[in-house]
């Protein structure tokens, strides 16, 4: 695959990120050994956000009291049965599943905003106990569907409505869906992408790069941008070395090429595991990016929709993660969106920003901080939705 560097960073003065409130929900020192933790996420219909905590319990928030910050935000503990790696809100906003190890745990939102704690379905998925869950992504279409991704390779896809569970195994390392939910991609350990039908039947695959001078690459995280685009983040499968971020073209009957956008977010060496986080808000063309030995998060943005660049902030609108009160850098376990339309800003004088949603980032920690994401550019369409409260 050919493999050109992409273009030089950008400031974007009208994307715009502000600090709002920082909450310490748990406290640890102790590292996390695997890679690929997501341990955050909001149900924007009802203005919940939901934190997996280390030591195997599930805080439910409401969005309300987090951005409110006269509010000693209150939450609801959930002892969970296996300590949680990975929890996702389906794209309805109606579920969200909760993994630990080889158990896959359903919930209700809205049973757990009425405390009622006990999930709708368990499931004791089909791998070895030594593995664990490198990546997990609900289908963006089809509410009931989840597929995961093992650090063995193996692949599974779950329809939670009909119990029906499908495995492949493989050498996968993450997956995405794509926008319209009717075929997964999976990066891979040798550095190649595959993309499969839902029933996990191949359909294309495509080599990998030489982006580290001929060294074996591996595949940390992908976002299935449109038909024949994808954002990918590769590793140096030799060493430690930073990931570089790409943007992958594959032209309907013509030859794959790669943008490589190299470390976006600035790790700072590779103290923790390496792992990326794509966060797509797809209605204003922007990527997040955030890594898991970095305090900052990047944005790609696109005014065309085809071609990507480094969207930089200034220092005081930059979505960079707080020290702890110790001094200690916070680094990322798990970023979600959230688009409940709860909190309006100020802005300027006598004027109110539209609805913005707000970005949820947890830290190794167990420190939450949310951001409001601020779009200041007029013909960018409103994405937050009114919020349907539980009684």
């Amino acid at each position: 695959m050919e493999v050109q560097f992409g273009p030089n960073a950008h400031d974007e003065p009208n994307m715009l990120y502000r600090l709002q409130r920082k909450i310490k929900v748990f406290d640890t020192s102790d590292a996390l050994p695997n890679r690929g933790y997501n341990l955050v996420a909001s149900a924007s219909k009802y203005g919940a956000v939901f934190v997996g905590t280390p030591d195997g319990k599930l805080a439910v928030y409401h969005l309300k009291e987090l951005v409110d910050k006269e509010c000693e935000p209150n939450h609801l503990p959930v002892q969970l049965q296996e300590k949680p790696t990975h929890i996702a809100v389906n794209s309805d906003h109606e579920l969200l599943a909760v993994t630990g190890g080889q158990l896959f745990m359903l919930f209700k939102v809205v049973d757990l905003l009425n405390q009622n704690v006990s999930p709708s379905m368990s499931v004791q998925f089909d791998v070895s106990p030594s593995t664990f869950v490198s990546d997990v992504k609900w289908n963006p279409c089809i509410p009931d569907t989840i597929a995961y991704a093992f650090y063995d390779g193996s692949i599974i896809v779950c329809q939670a409505g009909q119990g029906q569970v499908k495995k492949l195994q493989s050498s996968a390392r993450c997956l995405c869906w794509s926008p319209k939910g009717k075929q997964l991609v999976v990066g891979n350990s040798d550095g190649t992408i595959c993309q499969y039908k839902p029933d996990l039947s191949m359909m294309k695959s495509f080599p990998a790069p030489n982006l580290f001078q001929n060294a074996p690459v591996e595949v940390l995280a992908i976002y299935w941008i449109s038909t024949f685009q994808f954002a990918v983040v590769y590793k140096n499968a030799t060493d430690n070395s930073k990931p570089a971020v790409t943007i992958v073209n594959t032209p309907k009957g013509g030859q794959p090429s790669c943008l490589n956008y190299e470390d976006v977010c600035y790790s700072m060496g590779s103290n923790r595991p390496w792992y990326y986080y794509l966060q797509g808000l797809a209605q204003w063309n922007v990527i997040l990016c955030s890594s898991s030995n970095s305090m900052e998060i990047a944005t790609l943005g696109t005014t065309d929709g085809v071609s990507w660049l480094q969207w930089c902030q200034s220092d005081e609108a930059r979505p960079e993660l707080p020290l702890t009160d110790k001094k200690q850098e916070n680094y990322p376990i798990g970023i979600t969106i959230d688009t409940a339309a709860i909190h309006q800003l100020p802005w300027g004088e006598n004027e109110t920003l539209p609805y913005m949603p707000t970005l949820h980032v947890l830290s190794q920690t167990g420190l939450l901080t949310v951001f409001n994401v601020i779009n200041l550019n007029k013909q960018a369409p409103q994405i937050c939705s009114p919020v349907t409260f539980v009684g």
